[in-house]
């Protein structure tokens, strides 16, 4: 098995941690869910290092790399991991990305050009109406306030203990309960940069091949089942009746999706 390791790397003046692993020609550059950080796919990593070397980027602000000033947008969240990606030894690459992630991944292929994009992997891609973009918006990511009583502790339980679902383990929900408090002052400035960015055109036009790869009950597996429709190039694989995370709760099913998927392309 291939060793995993924690690296950083300088874009516009900002440390942006990153797990690498594997030694192959063809990198596979992957981008977490909000507010999460590149460690959700740490459990995958075995299935993917075989074939490529695969690099989990901590979305700046998140995980262990450096926020900026001021909460950006997608776009500028994307400038900043492409000023990271061209200061590494990457030239033919894929993107995969979930949630936030996914809107990144596609994101990062326009910015670094379609050239050298071997294909993109995206889970819940936020192929939103403009009623459900507005609902998101409006609810989903509230300021939070860190109190003397420790509320926002509960307060951060309970939110993944309803994302994961009832059939989550403690762990796991410890997990994503760490990841959100590791940001809380600023969890919010990645999620709502995502509803805000309609990434419907890239996912129209991009001419690279897709796989929209998810759970059967994610939140946004409807986006990924309309996204699919539309996109130029592309399937659809959906596995097991998870409330999404399809990398972090079943990985080996993960990497060999998208390894079986890169292979039918060669």
């Amino acid at each position: 098995m291939n060793k995993i390791t924690r690296h950083y790397v300088e874009s516009e003046g900002l440390q942006i941690h990153y797990y690498k692993s594997g030694d192959s020609k063809n990198s596979l550059l992957l981008f977490h869910e909000s507010p999460q950080s590149g460690q959700v796919y740490l459990k995958a990593f075995p299935y993917l290092s075989r074939d490529f070397t695969v690099y989990a980027f901590d979305t700046p602000g998140y995980g262990m790399s450096d926020a900026p000033e001021k909460p950006l947008n997608i776009v500028d969240y994307s400038a900043l991991l492409v000023g990271a990606i061209k200061n590494l030894p990457i030239n033919n690459y894929a993107t995969g990305g979930c949630h936030t992630g996914a809107s990144i991944a596609l994101e990062v292929i326009k910015q670094l050009g379609q050239q050298n994009a071997l294909f993109c992997v995206l889970n819940g891609v936020p192929y939103f109406s403009e009623e459900e973009r507005n609902k998101y918006a409006n609810s989903w990511s509230p300021e939070v306030q860190i109190d003397d009583k420790g509320e926002h502790l509960m307060w951060a339980w309970n939110r993944y203990k309803n994302i994961y679902g009832d059939k989550a383990s403690s762990e796991m929900i410890n997990f994503g309960t760490i990841g959100i408090l590791n940001c809380l002052d600023k969890y919010n400035w990645a999620y709502n940069a995502a509803f805000d960015y309609v990434p419907d055109k890239l996912i129209e036009e991009l001419d690279v091949p897709m796989l929209f790869l998810n759970t059967n009950n994610d939140l946004l597996t409807h986006c990924d089942i309309e996204a699919n429709k539309v996109a130029k190039n592309s399937t659809i694989s959906l596995h097991t009746d998870h409330l999404g995370q399809l990398h972090l709760r079943e990985p080996e099913i993960y990497g060999t999706e998208v390894v079986k998927f890169y292979k039918t392309l060669s």
